[in-house]
Formats: C-alpha cells, sequence, structure tokens
C-alpha cells in the first residue's frame, strides 16, 4: 500500500459503524435523515472523506494510550515549561478546579494537556471546549456536564462528552478565559 492510500478513509473502518453497517451518528456526520423515524441511514460510499464524524481505530488506540499514561511517565516526558506554557498551565488549573476537580486531580491534568502541547498532538479534552456546560444541583453541590452542541442540536446522541479523556471532536471550540 502507498502512503496516499493508508489515509483515505472508508466507512467499513469507522468506529460509529453500527451492527448492521449502518452510521450511529447519522446527525452529527451531516447525513440526510427523517427525525425519530428509527430508520436505519447508511452513508453513500465518498461520505467517509468528509464526513466531520470519522473516528478510525487509530484515533482510538491514540486515545487509549493517552488515557493510560501515568504521573511518572508524563512527568519523565514533560520539558520545562517557558512562561507562557505556565500562565497556561495555571489558567487550566483554576479552570478544572472551576469544574469541580480536586487540586491534585486538576495538577495531573495540566500536566498531560502541557505534554500534549509540546507533543503537538491533536487530540482535546472537553474540560478545555467552550462548549462544556455546567450544572450544579444547588441543594446537592453535584454537578452535571453536558455538550451544548449537543444540547443545541436536540439530540440524544453526539461526541462523546469524556471528562477524563483525550479526543478528536469536530464540533471543538477552546475556551477562552
Amino acid at each position: 500500500m502507498t502512503a496516499a492510500t493508508d489515509t483515505v478513509r472508508h466507512c467499513r473502518t469507522c468506529d460509529h459503524r453500527g451492527f448492521f453497517g449502518n452510521c450511529t451518528r447519522p446527525l452529527l456526520a451531516g447525513l440526510p435523515v427523517q427525525s425519530n423515524t428509527g430508520v436505519i441511514v447508511y452513508a453513500p460510499r465518498e461520505h467517509a472523506a468528509k464526513c466531520p464524524e470519522y473516528t478510525d481505530e487509530q484515533t482510538r488506540i491514540e486515545r487509549e494510550e493517552w488515557d493510560r499514561t501515568t504521573q511518572a511517565e508524563i512527568n519523565k516526558a514533560l520539558q520545562p515549561l517557558g512562561a507562557a506554557e505556565i500562565k497556561r498551565w495555571q489558567i487550566r488549573q483554576r479552570r478544572l478546579i472551576e469544574l469541580g476537580l480536586t487540586e491534585q486531580d486538576a495538577e495531573r491534568w495540566c500536566d498531560r494537556l502541557a505534554l500534549r502541547d509540546q507533543q503537538q498532538d491533536s487530540l482535546r479534552a472537553c474540560v478545555e471546549c467552550e462548549h462544556l456546560a455546567v450544572r450544579v444541583d444547588l441543594d446537592t453541590d453535584e454537578r452535571t456536564y453536558e455538550c451544548a452542541v449537543v444540547k443545541r442540536s436536540r439530540i440524544g446522541a453526539g461526541p462523546a462528552l469524556l471528562m477524563d479523556s483525550l479526543q478528536r471532536c469536530p464540533s471543538f471550540g477552546w475556551w477562552k478565559p
């Protein structure tokens, strides 16, 4: 196989392909569908090349590798931070604590994201996204998180809200302090 054919995307290699070969995220994939019909949607042959929801096995493997990264591995790989990186780290830490993470968890995430930045990896976290919405129950102080893009589109399935993982999301937008 040549390098050009290695990068060709096909629905058959997408992680969102259903048991019957159908698309499990047709609305987000931009496929025409009648709402509330329960009709199984099959994508046209050329759709995967431009599909915003396409996620292949390699992306899933990369995400799983990130999820298994230990703090010791992060510390070993992380290069010393410059002034701008330290400022970004501190802003992220404040944001994560505001979202309800403990200080220790926030620091681990900040280190993880700093390493991701240094490695110029394109995986992103929901905690960095402008679309992350937090609801706090005033009686119990319980926090629930949701993706505002999914909520606006009024569909049940959407980009997975991964509070403890990195992913590629077509709706991602940087949160700005």
